[in-house]
């Protein structure tokens, strides 16, 4: 519960301006949002999400409806449970390159760091130790009912899921994890509708630019940092120049804005300290957390 409010308070400080890329064609979109650091597994909109690798802010993989299993010499064979029932999964074969899986009577060959499908569902190989049949075998996968890979911009995609349609968006990506919204229609049919942002007709064509640089920048704080700055230098100057103004006006400007800009700088940087504390502390591993599995 406390983790959930951290994020809350994180998605309303940093994430407050993403639009919903799913709408619903009767209705509104039944939406939620949640962190998920690399290799964990979260529930969100009632669907266990698997992240798997993140590449920067422009490709994320992930695992939905899914499980982590590990297989070993010991226990070749693992019962788990989906959405839509119950499956086996047992281990063939296995070096420290390949494990060759086996998922009902049907059986794949997959690399470690890659997805395969067999059996109705998608595997991706995380791990893989000694040799199998052998002694030392330890095979760590995950398996689901879907398996995406998303690149470019948005991230986002949608896909039928145990009879039901639900979009997913990766809104923030960081080195250790994504912020993810994840939606589906109570009614009607799940629409994508790309959003993009007009331009502020306030701004000219350098400040338009230095925005959208600033926006692509991976790192969280950078992007605050851009657009708090850039917001904040519109709206307290006004968009105004000294050289609009009467020479009354003029003599007033200088210790007022002064202190303005003192005022916005303090609140800026509390604003960015605080959102960087919050941050780590959701996403680095809490030792006294138990593992998922």
């Amino acid at each position: 519960m406390k983790k959930k409010v951290l994020l809350v308070f994180v998605l309303i400080l940093f994430v407050g301006g993403v639009s919903a890329s799913y709408s619903c064609s009767v209705g509104d979109p039944v939406v939620e949002q949640g962190g998920i650091n690399i290799g964990k597994i979260e529930n969100i909109n009632y669907l266990k999400i698997n992240l798997l690798r993140v590449f920067g802010n422009s490709a994320a993989d992930f695992l939905v409806d899914a499980n982590k299993i590990t297989l070993t010499n010991e226990t070749p064979l693992v019962e788990f449970e989906l959405l839509d029932g119950v499956y086996n999964v047992s281990l063939v074969n296995s070096t420290t390159e390949y494990a060759t899986i086996k998922i009902g009577s049907e059986s794949e060959t997959i690399n470690i760091g890659e997805a395969g499908d067999t059996g109705g569902l998608d595997i991706f190989i995380s791990s893989l130790e000694g040799t199998y049949p052998g002694e030392d075998a330890r095979v760590e996968l995950s398996v689901g009912l879907k398996y995406f890979s998303l690149q470019g911009e948005p991230l986002a995609e949608s896909s039928t899921i145990n009879g039901k349609k639900y979009g997913f968006e990766v809104t923030s990506a960081f080195s250790t994890g994504v912020l993810m919204e994840v939606t589906y229609c109570e009614n009607g049919t799940l629409e994508f509708v790309d959003v993009v942002a007009p331009p502020d007709p306030n701004l000219n064509d350098s400040e338009i630019n230095d925005s959208t640089l600033g926006n692509q920048n991976d790192s969280v704080l950078g992007n605050q940092n851009d657009s708090i700055l850039g917001e904040q230098n519109d709206s307290v100057l006004g968009n105004q120049n000294d050289s609009d103004l009467p020479l009354e006006e003029k003599k007033g400007t200088g210790l007022k804005g002064t202190l303005v800009m003192m005022g916005y700088s303090f609140v800026i940087a509390l604003v960015i300290v605080l959102g960087f504390f919050l941050i780590r502390k959701f996403f680095v591993k809490d030792e006294e957390d138990p593992e998922e599995s």
